[in-house]
Order: C-alpha cells, then sequence, then structure tokens
C-alpha cells in the first residue's frame, strides 16, 4: 500500500465529501493500516502479486491494469464481452459463522458503459452450495440466500441504477428478486468515468430475519428489513460477482474496473485523503 494512494488528494477528497456517518477508513486516511485494523476481515487493494490467494475459489477472467488519480496503482479489470453473460465469479470465504458485516470497494464503469438488462454485481450470499442462486430458490425453512448488488439497464442520460439481487423467503419469482435502491424516494444511479463507492451492511438475526443496506459515497441509499433465511443462518462469503442478464448478453464489449475491497465488522465508509506533511518554511 505505500507504493499508492500518495497523491491526488483533492480527488480523494471529493470522493469522500459525502461521508455523513464516521467509518473505519476515517481512522486510515489513504487506507493506510486498514488491512491490519482488528475489525478488518478482507482488504484487498490488488497491488500484491498473491492478491488471488485471499480469495477462497472462483472463475472468469480478469486483468490488473494500471490507474491514476486518487485510487492510483493497480485495480481489478472486468472485461464485459459482447454477445458474453458472465465477467467476475470469485469469493471470500468468511471466518467464524459471522452474522453482522459490512463490504466497501469502489467501481468504475468505462465512459459509455450500457447495460440492456439487469445484472450480478458484489455482494454477500449464504447459499452453502445448496441453494439461493441460479434459479435454486430456497424453500421454506432453508438456511440459505443471497443478497448480492443488481444493476439495472441504463437510463437515458446514461447511467445505471444500483439495487439489491435478493434470494430470500420473501422471493415470488426463482431468479430472485431486484430491488433497486430508491431511500425516501430518490434513485440512486450510478455515473460512468469517475470511480464511485459502494457499500452494503447485512445484519441476520436468530430466526433469518435480517437488515439490508446500501451506501454510494457515504450517502445512505438502501435500508430494508427482510425474511432472509427460514432458519439460523450466517454469512457465509463475500462475492465478487458480475454477470449481465437474465436472458440478454452484454451488448458490447466494455470494461468495469474495482478497487480497495474491505470486507469488515462495523461501518467502514469512504477513504478520506491522506494529509501530507507542509513544506518547512524556514
Amino acid at each position: 500500500m505505500s507504493r499508492r494512494i500518495v497523491a491526488c488528494a483533492l480527488t480523494l477528497a471529493l470522493l469522500s465529501s459525502s461521508v455523513s456517518v464516521a467509518g473505519i477508513a476515517q481512522e486510515h486516511p489513504g487506507d493506510q493500516g486498514l488491512a491490519q485494523d482488528p475489525r478488518v476481515l478482507l482488504f484487498e487493494d490488488f497491488e500484491s502479486e498473491q492478491w488471488r490467494a485471499h480469495w477462497s475459489d472462483g472463475t472468469e477472467k480478469y486483468d490488473l491494469v494500471q490507474v491514476e488519480g486518487g485510487l492510483a496503482g493497480l485495480a481489478l479489470q472486468a472485461p464485459c464481452v459482447g454477445g458474453t453473460n458472465g465477467a467476475m465469479d470469485f469469493r471470500k470465504r468468511l471466518p467464524g459463522q459471522p452474522v453482522d458485516l459490512y463490504a466497501r470497494y469502489y467501481v468504475w464503469f468505462e465512459l459509455d458503459f450500457e447495460t440492456v438488462d439487469v445484472g450480478k454485481f458484489p455482494g454477500f450470499a449464504g447459499t452453502f452450495g445448496e441453494c439461493g442462486w441460479g434459479g435454486r430458490p430456497p424453500a421454506q425453512g432453508d438456511r440459505c440466500w443471497s443478497a448480492r448488488g443488481d444493476l439495472g439497464r441504463t437510463t437515458l442520460d446514461g447511467k445505471i441504477p444500483m439495487g439489491t439481487y435478493l434470494y430470500s423467503q420473501e422471493m415470488t419469482s426463482p431468479w430472485g428478486e431486484h430491488d433497486h435502491w430508491d431511500h425516501e424516494g430518490s434513485k440512486h444511479l450510478l455515473p460512468t468515468a469517475q470511480w464511485i463507492c459502494i457499500e452494503t451492511h447485512v445484519r441476520v438475526e436468530r430466526g433469518g430475519g435480517a437488515l439490508l443496506e446500501g451506501w454510494i459515497d457515504g450517502e445512505r441509499a438502501y435500508r430494508r428489513t427482510v425474511q432472509l433465511a427460514g432458519a439460523d443462518t450466517y454469512i457465509e462469503t463475500f462475492w465478487m460477482n458480475l454477470y449481465h442478464g437474465g436472458g440478454k448478453a452484454w451488448p458490447q464489449h466494455q470494461v468495469m474496473r474495482f478497487d480497495q475491497v474491505v470486507v469488515a465488522t462495523e461501518y467502514i465508509g469512504p477513504m478520506v485523503a491522506r494529509k501530507e506533511p507542509s513544506a518547512d518554511r524556514n
């Protein structure tokens, strides 16, 4: 981490300017030292040559690319190949059967990025290899579930709706529920060609009820209570999933980038700028 996040304090200030709740990241400017914080279960900045060893399993293709600005360094690039559906699929299995976790990541869509169908995005899950994904709905009383992110169809002004793709005891379709974020009557649409901070929270109660929350650039965008599972369950994995459809494939070849992925037991929040030492004027 010492090689990166050393410049463009203004960019980082803009990224974190809308923070409404203090998070762990505020204690670690530029995310320095965040990986060693005892509340952090996963920290991934894609800088280590061994980054793949931090994850439990997965498939799909990916590239590491050099980026500039407030997230300067390496980022994970997911190629979304026109005519196909998949792009990214790997997971982190979480220790200790946790029931209350937050996940934060940054995402960047290239200019003119387009979706023509709903799609899957990173998020928490407890599928246990049994159900809760891929047209495998949980039966009444099952422990399995998933609460991944959800991408909607690109709007006429080129923005992408963000939501939660949910397999729960409340779903009515075998293919899950697309619950677009619309906190207090204002839809949250993701712009292209800039880094965006996404954070999600899942807290599972005894009996399978759950609280789901989401933030975009530190501003609350989603809050819902749901009967997530039909029995006592827990958060099994954080799932870095990217899939277009449904029925329709990516409409063109395009890329999406991810960086600064964190899973923690408390709210994380956007990165804050490092304070560079002032020049000695004497």
